[in-house]
């Protein structure tokens, strides 16, 4: 941009900060963006989880409620997870499908959720079915929006030559 404008310097801000907390600035400045898709996010902020963990431990000592039950644990789970989906811009069901297809798609399916081609739910429905069945249903989704694609384009050729008709019977001399 700088280059564009034939800017020498550029003003800039520097923060020290972790790894972690970098990523975590990172995803909060890119939260619903056309750049950075749902899928996208929630990965990098899967890299956040561990922290987000130690975090919850310390958080957990330094309030003296170290007692050991389940119900600590789960919540303690629970609580990385919201960060995490806060973190990434997405509810914690969406963060949870993203959790539970990602040992279970075929890489064509990540791929297309990679690039936005689907979307997470429609490739979560698809992780329990086995790997050559995910790849199929992927085929037929591509087949369908193709065929979509194709017919929304002889719809528009269609509405053009009608109102090219329209126009052309207008101005005919009578």
């Amino acid at each position: 941009m700088a280059r564009l404008q034939h800017r020498r310097t550029v003003q800039s801000l520097e923060y020290e900060v972790t790894e972690h907390e970098a990523l975590h600035r990172f995803l909060l400045s890119h939260r619903p963006s056309a750049g950075l898709l749902p899928f996208n996010r929630i990965l990098l902020g899967l890299a956040l989880e561990s922290h987000f963990r130690q975090q919850a431990r310390q958080h957990q000592q330094e309030d003296g409620r170290k007692k050991g039950s389940s119900k600590l644990k789960e919540a303690q789970q629970i609580d990385v997870y919201k960060k995490i989906a806060m973190a990434a811009g997405v509810s914690v069901g969406t963060l949870n499908h993203v959790k539970q297809l990602l040992p279970n798609i075929d890489s064509a399916i990540r791929e297309a959720l990679h690039n936005g081609e689907i979307r997470i739910h429609r490739s979560w429905r698809w992780c329990r079915l086995p790997r050559d069945a995910q790849w199929q249903e992927l085929k037929s989704f591509r087949r369908g929006k193709g065929m979509d694609e194709v017919v929304n384009r002889l719809v528009a050729d269609q509405l053009r030559r009608q109102r090219s008709k329209a126009q052309q019977g207008l101005h005919l001399p009578k």
